[in-house]
């Protein structure tokens, strides 16, 4: 414990500079998973594991390739769908064996048990299910859950086909409720969701082999988060362990003008004290895209297609809040209990009067769907069976950063200036470490019958994100396997089944991501499992119906009637008959001269 001795002025200087980097220690930090599109966009996309581009079937080719509309069925049709997502993340982390722990203090090898990471060897899910942001309304389901409708056109023997679609290209979300498990200390509640609410578009045969597209897109985009922030790094610990010391120091008179105990209010636990929770609720109900195809059909047993969607590029704006936790608070107030204190942290523009929370008006600046290139082939060996593969590009690197601005300044950032961060006291701005991604996907279509089609299809998603920039709520390689079949019932209708079942893991050492357990200073704000290993696995099931049908024309509305009124004319001329006949009968049987 630290005596009552006088506490030369520089060393007290040194206390209030030090604790500028304190405060860039738990400044909050935002990351969001990426390569979770094209999840749930239809039933065959689902079971082709996303093999769509040389062959997409009915109004979803507005999505896959518009240049495939000129192989829909003559006449109108209508899609209806309801897919069906379960998400499964679990996580695992356990103490580094060779890690010394913070300040010899906090750590493994601490000898008392509140001093240890109550993480190391926790494990578990996130809470039940997924969840999806519902728009407007803006409730969330318990689930992930949602249907779909479009209607195609194209008049006999044209050369042009429309059609228009609804559809969530991207979309989901959970719950981590345990604080106890790794989970929460990512993100306690994120959701997300792209709604294309509007894509008319047309294909149109320019010779018999070759076929262009174009869909024009109107859609909206959500999104949510609540994350708590940790802060276990040596700064945040030797506030902690200053703290403690100074937990009775006071020098009567001195201490009240200049520096009395705790310092820092007694400090921050690393482990222990949550620093503050970040909340936001943003929502952007109109942004532009488009997507170009073609399709070039030499040969009936091949086709080769490509398609190109743009960027979809989001101004979110809504509200959000900063709730502040106790420890944080106490050390704020810290700074505003003695004139002198006070005047140090007036000059280093840091918070000395603490608030408990902080809420007002947030906008996320650039929010970007990137931009998407797929190539796919297909080829027909036999009749029956059809081979398909994609090369997905898709440039990520677009969203290199999370950039939120918000409308006053707020306290966890405005001493973090002090100290690197660049963008001042109204401003988040996070690097993504996002990179382009190629992979490919492969399916199979087999007709076992005229009414019955079989179909399969894999994929292999590249991660987004390498693994020093690795996020807890990033996917990471994911392996995606999907079934289906396609039932053909009479008078044009068709039913489309899928499964879908994704699965990837990844194992982070400590010290070696700088948006998960990096060790360095620099970077503490980011790493809520520092001196931890990371095990994390994400599991994915889902299943979509689709039914297609013939939607009646007027001309047919009145063939219908006429046949009808027809049928009604002969029945009722029937009835007649029988009528006579039976009267006929009767009289023959009442007549006395018989």
């Amino acid at each position: 414990m630290i005596s009552n001795k006088t506490i030369p002025m520089q060393k007290v200087l040194l206390i209030n500079i030090f604790a500028v980097f304190i405060f860039l220690c738990i400044s909050p930090s935002i990351s969001s998973g990426a390569t979770n599109e094209q999840m749930n966009i239809d039933a065959v996309s689902i079971a082709r594991a996303n093999t769509m581009t040389a062959d997409p079937k009915g109004a979803s080719s507005l999505y896959w390739n518009p240049a495939a509309l000129v192989n829909l069925p003559e006449g109108s049709m209508k899609e209806t769908s309801l897919g069906y997502v379960h998400i499964n993340v679990y996580m695992e982390t356990h103490s580094d064996p060779n890690f010394e722990g913070f300040m010899n203090t906090f750590g493994p090898q601490a000898e008392n048990p509140e001093d240890r990471d109550p993480l190391d060897g926790a494990g578990g899910t996130n809470s039940k299910n997924g969840i999806l942001q519902l728009p407007v309304i803006n409730k969330a389901l318990p689930f992930i859950a949602a249907p779909s409708t479009g209607a195609t056109f194209r008049k006999p023997e044209s050369r042009w086909a429309f059609a228009n679609k609804m559809f969530v290209p991207y979309g989901g979300g959970m719950l981590n409720r345990d604080p106890n498990l790794p989970g929460y200390w990512a993100i306690e509640k994120v959701y997300q969701l792209n709604l294309r609410y509007l894509n008319p578009g047309f294909g149109y045969r320019v010779n018999d082999t070759f076929s262009v597209g174009m869909t024009a897109t109107a859609g909206m985009t959500i999104f949510g988060l609540k994350k708590p922030t940790r802060s276990p790094n040596h700064m945040t610990a030797l506030t902690k362990v200053l703290g403690r010391a100074t937990k009775n120091f006071n020098i009567p008179v001195w201490s009240q003008e200049n520096v009395g105990g705790p310092f820092y209010g007694g400090g921050i636990h690393p482990y222990r004290d949550t620093v503050l929770v970040f909340e936001t609720d943003l929502k952007d109900y109109f942004s532009p895209a488009y997507q170009l195809g073609f399709l070039w059909q030499p040969k009936h047993y091949f086709t080769f297609g490509g398609v190109y969607m743009s960027e979809f590029k989001n101004q979110l704006y809504g509200k959000y809040k900063f709730t502040y936790g106790e420890a944080y608070r106490r050390m704020v107030d810290w700074y505003g209990s003695t004139p002198y204190l006070t005047t140090q942290a007036a000059i280093l523009d840091l918070p000395y009067a603490s608030v408990p929370y902080q809420s007002g008006t947030a906008h996320m600046i650039d929010y970007v769907y990137p931009q998407r290139v797929q190539l796919g082939v297909m080829v027909s060996p036999i009749k029956k069976l059809r081979l398909m593969t994609d090369l997905h590009w898709a440039e990520w690197s677009a969203l290199d950063y999370l950039e939120f601005q918000f409308d006053q300044p707020i306290q966890a950032l405005q001493s973090a200036k002090m100290s690197g961060h660049v963008y001042g006291s109204y401003k988040i701005k996070n690097e993504t470490g996002y990179k382009d991604t190629f992979h490919w996907s492969y399916a199979a279509e087999y007709d076992i019958s005229k009414k019955l089609t079989f179909r399969c299809g894999y994929e292999y998603r590249k991660s987004s994100v390498e693994m020093d920039m690795f996020s807890a709520t990033n996917m990471p390689d994911c392996h995606k396997y999907g079934i289906g079949f396609e039932i053909r019932l009479p008078k044009g209708v068709k039913i489309d089944l899928a499964y879908g079942y994704l699965t990837g893991d990844i194992y982070v050492p400590n010290d070696t991501s700088n948006n998960l357990n990096s060790l360095s200073f620099t970077k503490s704000s980011t790493s809520p499992y520092a001196g931890l290993d990371v095990y994390e696995k994400w599991t994915l099931k889902q299943v979509n119906f689709n039914i297609t049908q013939p939607i009646p024309t007027e001309i047919d509305t009145e063939n219908r009637k006429t046949d009808k009124l027809q049928k009604m004319k002969e029945n009722l001329k029937y009835s007649i008959q029988n009528m006579k006949d039976s009267v006929k009968n009767g009289i023959k049987k009442l007549n006395p001269f018989k």
